[in-house]
């Protein structure tokens, strides 16, 4: 943000934040929290094989890594909270192929690989940032809005993961474009 010098917004795949309000119970926000984590992790390993420098491709891998984590995190506390195998839901709902293309945002993981494809990396780490502005919002909310403890804990920390992710995409697009203003310049 702090390198903005004229450049200009386009289109990115559709976002479905309002996807979190069909929860109705602590156990349904968990699920979704947990699929979409683990469509992010998908989408930032298909945006590291697309993206063109080796420190984005880099953050991208720690950034599908970190999804990963999180996605353990929720089953952890899905076990806790249910007292079912957190296996069974691993296995439940990401077999069932209506999950498997959505990630934070509610955005299609299809619909964005599709658009990164071609893209150069500085629109790439653009959109993953406002990936992560969404699920750092949802966190938040779901922090305010859930009523046990451990669930608040749990978004809280999430909520703060993802901000360090935006903070580390946001260092890294900075760098990108004053590096490609140094170039336009030369």
């Amino acid at each position: 943000m702090n390198s903005w010098n004229g450049l200009v917004a386009e289109r990115t795949p559709d976002s479905g934040i309002a996807y979190f309000s069909e929860g109705k119970s602590s156990e349904d926000l968990l699920i979704l929290a947990f699929i979409m984590e683990d469509g992010s992790r998908r989408f930032y390993e298909s945006a590291s094989d697309v993206a063109s420098t080796e420190d984005a491709i880099n953050t991208l891998k720690r950034l599908a890594v970190a999804e990963g984590h999180h996605k353990a995190t929720l089953l952890k506390l899905y076990s806790s909270m249910t007292g079912k195998d957190s296996k069974e839901l691993d296995s439940s709902v990401m077999t069932d192929e209506k999950h498997r293309d959505i990630m934070e945002g509610g955005m299609s993981i299809s619909k964005a690989v599709e658009w990164i494809t071609g893209k150069n990396t500085i629109d790439i780490l653009e959109l993953c940032m406002s990936l992560e502005i969404s699920a750092y919002d949802v966190y938040l909310l779901l922090e305010k809005t859930l009523e046990d403890t451990e669930s608040k804990r749990v978004f809280k920390v999430l909520a703060e993961e993802e901000k360090q992710h935006l903070d580390r995409l946001s260092s890294l697009l900075e760098v990108l474009i004053k590096s490609k203003r140094s170039k336009e310049r030369s």
